[in-house]
């Protein structure tokens, strides 16, 4: 079965530990088969005399030397209980750290389309409870099947070889028993995959609503989420409900049929006890056995139940497991094949026919072009034309349908990938901060940055004055998200941390969006100062930024629709003359009115760019 043998891995650098749990483990299970001779013993040799007939001379001898046997009994039992206990557990908890670090590792090989086809709660569930089902499988479900397994046999055993004829009418009614065992076994298992899916939903929506709380108290949608929890949570009670019914079905027959064996030893053995066959010892020793046959089939149900959930979780973990990334196989070359090494990397940028589709959808078509090292680049157009796919294409975060994108003249599946990626900044439409220190943050990418240069990267993205007014400074603690800071904080923070990576293509996918003119003027300047060597993308809709690119692109229809620089699209009156106008047409009218009021112009008018 493909569960075991993807797990095999996992179990086998234990195996020596849950081998020495599963001996003590045995040792406990020969302990509960051997007790029942303590007490029948008790009862032949010291309540009815039998005790002269072993030569003892009286019956507090006996007693004593049965009462220091169970004692050491009990003590062996502790022992060996709490290696067992020990064992599995260490076991159990190695190998579930064992698999969620590699499935860790495996998540960030995965690229941008994983994420956007599947729901964070989802991936959540795979990383926790799914995988709490498999430490709970082998420090549980496992041991406790091979002890009621061992306990089952050895009575089985012990029994046929002293009353054959008592064992076969106790074993009458296990296949019965076994018989309602498998049907519950098919009939809970497709009921426990739509728990694990219920479950899923749930905690989606739960995590989308701790997420976006700020949206939602801003739009007083508090009801309307509690009505998605509810219909969600519905949802995951009445698949647990359909578990519970079906277990009501079973266990009670289960039950009936397990507590039928005491019955029979009660009825057959008090028989037999009058007839003379056996002794009242002998009957009592039968009757502690009997609980090592009807116990196993009553917990039974409990193993078969937790097997199907276990069996349930894992091909949801496997689901994940067996997630590939769309970014090709290449991204395995050795770097001494590529020839390159990071540092190196000049930042020419070439795109040859470049098509892209996404789900089957044309997204990019043809693009063409290439960009010199240190050229500053602006792409505009209308939401949705292609232009963050576009850049996207440049550290293989997708990779194109067909057609070629080149870094120095070599294509970018031919490098290796996280060589490529460190030749590669970018600050990404949508910021991101972790819950860390603002220095945590910044230098994410360059965690040994020694203090000037990350103060150097603030000072460039205007972050620095705001960051020494806080108590804290740098070592500042922002919440998840960065959600202690305002949108504008947030973006110049993402700016300092793509700007300290020192990489020789630096993408800027619409990142001083939340800034007013003057401080996205003073950025841009301080950073064509600083960093005039970087072949630099920026994506925005702004002109007063394009205006101060070497070229400008304009992106249609996942097209390039125009490009040229500032002065040539404005002479050819396209799209990019529209926005010129649309924008300082707006801005002229306010430069009047204030005119009228007797206010100056600004230190960076727009009629500067």
């Amino acid at each position: 079965m493909r569960v075991f043998r993807w797990l095999w891995p996992y179990i086998r650098p234990y195996r020596f530990t849950i081998l020495l749990g599963l001996l003590f483990l045995a040792v406990l299970d020969t302990i509960f088969i051997t007790w029942p001779y303590f007490t029948g013993g008790i009862v032949d040799q010291v309540i009815h005399g039998g005790y002269q007939r072993l030569g003892y001379p009286d019956r507090m001898s006996l007693l004593t030397l049965y009462l220091l046997g169970m004692f050491g009994v009990i003590i062996l039992k502790s022992i060996s209980r709490y290696t067992y206990h020990i064992s599995m557990e260490k076991a159990s908890v190695s190998i579930l750290a064992d698999i969620k670090n590699d499935l860790y590792a495996h998540m960030q090989k995965l690229d941008f389309r994983f994420f956007d086809n599947n729901r964070t709660g989802d991936v959540m569930t795979r990383m926790s409870s799914d995988m709490e089902m498999i430490r709970h499988f082998i420090a549980w479900i496992l041991p406790m099947t091979l002890e009621n397994t061992f306990i089952f046999a050895g009575a089985i055993l012990i029994l046929m070889l002293n009353q054959p004829i008592l064992t076969l009418a106790l074993l009458a009614v296990t296949p019965l028993i076994a018989l309602l065992a498998f049907r519950l076994s098919r009939l809970v298992k497709p009921i426990y995959l739509a728990i694990r899916e219920a479950y899923s939903s749930l905690n989606t929506v739960v995590q989308e609503n701790i997420s976006g709380n700020r949206v939602v108290k801003a739009f007083a949608r508090e009801s309307h989420e509690m009505g998605k929890l509810t219909e969600v949570n519905e949802n995951y009670r009445n698949e647990s409900l359909k578990a519970s019914r079906v277990w009501a079905k079973f266990l009670p027959q289960l039950d009936v049929l397990s507590g039928a064996m005491t019955i029979i030893i009660v009825i057959l053995g008090g028989w037999m006890v009058i007839q003379g066959k056996i002794t009242v010892g002998q009957l009592v020793v039968f009757n502690g056995l009997i609980w090592m046959i009807s116990n196993p089939m009553r917990v039974l149900g409990n193993i078969v139940n937790d097997t199907q959930r276990f069996f349930a979780s894992t091909e949801k973990v496997l689901w994940l497991v067996d997630a590939e990334s769309g970014i090709g196989e290449n991204s395995r070359v050795r770097p001494e094949e590529t020839g390159q090494d990071p540092v190196s990397v000049r930042g020419e940028v070439e795109f040859v026919h470049v098509n892209f589709k996404y789900r089957g959808e044309p997204v990019l078509s043809d693009i063409s072009f290439k960009v010199s090292p240190g050229e500053q680049v602006c792409i505009m157009g209308p939401t949705g034309s292609g232009k963050s796919t576009l850049v996207s294409l440049i550290g293989r975060y997708h990779d194109c349908s067909s057609g070629q994108v080149l870094v120095d003249g070599r294509d970018v599946r031919k490098y290796d990938l996280r060589r490529l990626r460190s030749a590669v900044s970018m600050a990404m439409q949508d910021v991101f901060l972790f819950s860390d220190t603002i220095e945590g943050n910044i230098t994410y990418s360059m965690p040994d940055a020694p203090d000037d240069e990350v103060k150097e990267a603030a000072e460039v993205a205007k972050a620095d004055e705001f960051i020494c007014r806080m108590e804290e400074g740098y070592d500042t603690i922002i919440g998840e998200r960065g959600v202690g800071l305002s949108g504008g904080q947030r973006q110049r923070v993402a700016l300092a941390r793509a700007l300290i990576r020192q990489s020789p293509i630096l993408i800027l996918d619409d990142t001083t969006s939340s800034l007013d003119i003057e401080t996205e003027y003073s950025i841009h300047a301080a950073m064509q100062r600083r960093y005039a060597d970087r072949t630099t993308f920026m994506i925005t809709h702004r002109v007063s930024q394009a205006s101060r690119a070497d070229r400008i692109i304009v992106m249609m229809d996942g097209r390039i629709a125009e490009m040229g620089n500032h002065c040539s699209l404005l002479a050819r009156k396209g799209y990019y003359y529209e926005i010129f106008r649309q924008q300082y047409d707006d801005y002229d009218e306010i430069m009047e009115i204030l005119g009228s009021e007797g206010e100056g112009e600004t230190a960076h008018g727009q009629k500067q760019v």
